[in-house]
């Protein structure tokens, strides 16, 4: 449980609602993007008033000039208009928005490095890289252990080296790591397209022969002590998954046998959760690979409460951002097809 005064250092530290608020006027957070439908409102905007008060003079152009003028000054892209900035180089240390709900600020002490890198985003559906920011703490400095995709922001890397210098008191260095993504092979690409056609072909069936004995479904909720996820003394709990056709039994994985605590995305349809899970030790912290995880389907986490009872249980474990659990499409599979064709003829040309 955090402290009372949490929340009072929280806003010291300049977290508010809605986003981030430096503490320092010089604090440095990229060159926000301006989002082309506003630009095409703000031009549509523009033309539509002037066609109004050329083509019908009077006191209904002016009133619709005057609502023009109010949805442009609304619309337009203005400074005062300004987005949330996914990372921020402060006094405090280094705010990085992460997921819906998991903004925060990193203190100075606890960053090693920060690494420039191209990571996937939900805005892509994680289907391609883009530019992103990571950090190095010093209790892990072997792993990456935070990312965030910039969507759109750009950060000069000589302004980004200087707020460094000015705001970090003791050694930061900025350095260019990655890419940090998914990419399946075509074994993979088609084996999860296969997995994904036999699962919806098995579910179709049970729906049919359930409708027609009109038996009762299974209850949705277990008893009240059933938890989804949990960190404590013994090691990760991962709760029971309840699925209409049997599901997955609940486990508790030994901290011996935790490599690392994974936080990532996971597809579900054409929605993403938030999603936890364990690395083995001594595996990769890609979701197809790790000893097992649970989906934030119905309940929710908190990444920095996650990581402090990590940290109190086994410090020796990172709590570190994964790639994302995306579902194989035709895409991908032709994608992947096509890098497969491009190895082979790479390896068939003489040297």
């Amino acid at each position: 449980m955090a402290a009372p005064d949490g929340g009072r250092a929280a806003r010291r530290a300049g977290l508010r609602h809605g986003g981030y608020r430096a503490v320092d006027p010089g604090a440095y957070a990229g060159v926000a993007p301006v989002p082309a439908a506003d630009v095409v409102a703000a031009a549509g905007t523009i033309v539509l008033l002037l066609l109004v008060l050329v083509a019908w003079p009077g006191p209904l152009a002016l009133l619709l000039a005057g609502g023009a003028v109010a949805y442009f000054l609304r619309r337009g892209p203005w400074p005062w208009r300004r987005l949330e900035a996914p990372f921020v180089v402060d006094r405090p240390g280094v705010y990085v928005a992460g997921a819906p709900g998991e903004g925060r600020l990193v203190h100075w002490e606890s960053i090693d490095s920060i690494v420039l890198c191209d990571v996937t985003s939900r805005r892509s559906a994680h289907r391609r890289l883009v530019p992103g920011v990571g950090l190095r703490l010093r209790s892990h400095r072997d792993v990456v252990a935070i990312r965030v995709p910039l969507d759109g922001w750009r950060v000069d890397e000589r302004r980004l080296l200087a707020a460094v210098a000015r705001f970090a008191p003791t050694a930061v260095s900025v350095v260019r790591e990655g890419p940090f993504g998914e990419e399946f092979t075509l074994r993979e690409a088609a084996a999860d397209v296969a997995q994904r056609a036999a699962e919806g072909a098995m579910r179709y069936t049970a729906a049919r022969l359930a409708s027609r004995s009109a038996a009762p479904e299974p209850p949705s909720a277990g008893p009240a002590g059933d938890r989804p996820f949990a960190v404590g003394p013994e090691g990760v709990y991962l709760g029971p998954v309840r699925r209409r056709r049997g599901g997955v039994p609940a486990r508790l994985v030994p901290w011996a046998d935790v490599g690392a605590v994974v936080v990532f995305d996971a597809q579900r349809g054409t929605y993403w959760r938030r999603a936890v899970g364990v690395a083995a030790t001594g595996r990769g912290f890609a979701p197809r690979g790790l000893a097992g995880y649970r989906v934030a389907d119905g309940w929710s986490f908190d990444r920095a409460q996650l990581e402090a009872a990590v940290q109190l249980h086994a410090p020796r474990v990172p709590v570190v951002d994964g790639p994302p659990l995306r579902h194989a499409g035709p895409r991908d599979l032709a994608a992947a097809a096509r890098a497969h064709r491009a190895r082979r003829k790479a390896r068939n040309e003489p040297a």
